[in-house]
């Protein structure tokens, strides 16, 4: 096993830890990561409550019917609830369109979440909004005080080519604590792309936000730099906690990450059975993973096959 171990080095040591942010080429794209369980996060009385009670319990064709009722009657978070129903085809059929409607109308109602719907919509099918009536629903959901409205307004932004103003909008949401903003600023201060310089200090700051907030990718990302020595101190020890935070969290990056420090016993003690487990976990997303799978293989078989070897007699020394 002495003989077998600097060879299985050796092997992952060619396997890069080098990978470079982002994820995603030329920076974040528009998401739906504003979808929510609950169509709401205005608070409701009266007539509307008894509307969102009736989608809670899973009865969509009542909370329609009460919804549309009330949005007829000018009620614009009513609208937003109807639009958030077609949006899912929940007690109605499925329909961007008739989404869009209900959720222009809140807009003109003054319902923030039926502004940041509008934005959800135009991610789903573009042909069903327009890019200024998003643009205007989102500056209005932010005037409305709607923090969690920076990131989705970055995204469309990006998808504009108007990068420097959708950093701004990541700026202003990781400064309010929006953590999905923090890392796509991030990504943004580590692309490479000159479109908005690179800052690998803020990045790293942005990075560490993000992981602490309970992104998977994000730990995984925090720890690389932590282990690459970029944008502050190298540490590997920490870089290796936040990859098993990351390959524990179920990230697929990180997971990789968690086995190759593991095989190579950088900042934890070598664990070979745990390096396989989570190259396993890994290969089918990620290349390296999948190669660093096939070298610990090929140990092991190594070295079952230097077991089996018979063992020469020592001959015993002459007197």
């Amino acid at each position: 096993m002495k003989k077998l171990l600097p060879l299985l080095i050796t092997l992952i040591a060619t396997t890069s830890t080098a990978q470079v942010l982002p994820r995603m080429p030329n920076g974040p794209i528009p998401q739906n990561k504003d979808v929510r369980a609950e169509p709401l996060k205005v608070p409701t009385i009266g007539e509307l409550n008894k509307a969102v009670l009736a989608y809670q319990a899973g009865d969509y064709k009542s909370a329609f019917k009460l919804g549309d009722e009330l949005a007829k009657r000018g009620d614009g978070n009513a609208a937003a609830l109807v639009g958030f129903l077609y949006e899912n085809g929940m007690g109605v059929e499925k329909s961007y369109a008739m989404a869009a409607k209900y959720y222009f109308q809140g807009y003109l109602q003054n319902s923030s979440d039926a502004m940041i719907g509008m934005g959800r919509i135009w991610v789903l099918d573009q042909s069903v909004v327009s890019n200024e009536e998003v643009e205007n629903a989102y500056k209005a959901a932010i005037k409305a005080g709607r923090n969690d409205a920076f990131t989705p307004y970055g995204d469309f932004l990006m998808a504009q080519s108007r990068f420097q103003l959708a950093a701004a909008q990541y700026d202003i949401g990781a400064q309010k604590g929006d953590i999905n903003a923090a890392y796509s600023l991030a990504i943004l201060l580590d692309d490479g792309d000159e479109n908005v310089p690179d800052d690998l200090v803020k990045a790293r700051t942005l990075l560490q936000q993000a992981a602490e907030g309970g992104i998977a990718a994000a730990m995984a990302d925090y720890g690389l730099l932590i282990y690459q020595g970029r944008g502050g101190e190298r540490n590997l020890i920490n870089a290796a906690e936040w990859f098993k935070k990351s390959a524990e969290a179920g990230d697929k990056t990180g997971s990789f990450y968690w086995a190759l420090v593991n095989a190579k016993g950088e900042g934890v003690k070598q664990d070979i059975p745990t390096a396989k487990k989570y190259a396993e976990i890994a290969k089918n997303e990620v290349p390296d993973a999948a190669r660093l799978y096939q070298q610990i293989l090929n140990y092991e078989k190594a070295k079952a096959n230097n077991s089996q070897k018979p063992q020469q007699a020592k001959s015993k020394p002459k007197k």
